[in-house]
C-alpha cells in the first residue's frame, strides 16, 4: 500500500477555506483545467482532464463538523487501483493547514504512481491558495 500525504498552510480562515472545497461535485470550481459532472444524488462526479482522460471517482464519507471528506476512484487513468483519499481543513489559531492523504495499490512502478498523485495534490493545494487569496 502506497501513501502519499500533502498539506499546505493558508492565511485564511477553516471556514472560508472549508466553503470554497467542501463541495465534492464542486472541484472545477478551484481546481483548474478540470472539467466536473455529478450524478443526480452528488455522490459521485465524473471528472474529465485537459488531456481527456477521465476519473470517476465516489463520496465515502462526509463530515461538515470536522471539515473532511473522503472518495475513492472508480475507474480512471491513474495508475492506481484501491484508491481511497481524503480532505481535510485543519483550523490554526491564525489560519488554517489543508491535509490531503492518499492510499493505494500502484499498478506498475510505485514511484510513478506516488510522484502523479503527489503532483495532483500540490497542485490542488496550490489552487485552493489563489481560490482563497492566501
Amino acid at each position: 500500500m502506497v501513501e502519499v500525504l500533502a498539506t499546505q498552510d493558508y492565511k485564511a480562515s477553516a471556514e472560508k477555506v472549508w466553503q470554497k472545497i467542501r463541495s465534492f461535485t464542486g472541484l472545477a470550481d478551484w481546481m483548474p483545467g478540470l472539467k466536473c459532472e455529478a450524478s443526480d444524488n452528488g455522490k459521485t462526479r465524473k471528472l474529465t482532464l485537459p488531456t481527456g482522460g477521465v476519473i470517476v471517482e465516489t463520496l465515502e464519507k462526509f463530515d461538515e463538523a470536522n471539515r473532511t471528506y473522503g472518495y475513492t476512484i472508480v475507474t480512471g487513468p491513474l495508475p492506481v487501483k484501491d484508491y481511497h483519499s481524503q480532505i481535510r481543513v485543519i483550523p490554526r489559531t491564525e489560519g488554517c493547514t489543508v491535509e490531503w492523504t492518499g492510499k493505494f495499490e500502484a499498478v506498475g512502478p510505485e514511484a510513478v504512481a506516488k510522484g502523479i498523485v503527489e503532483g495532483i495534490y500540490k497542485g490542488g493545494l496550490t489552487a485552493i491558495g489563489v481560490a482563497v487569496g492566501g
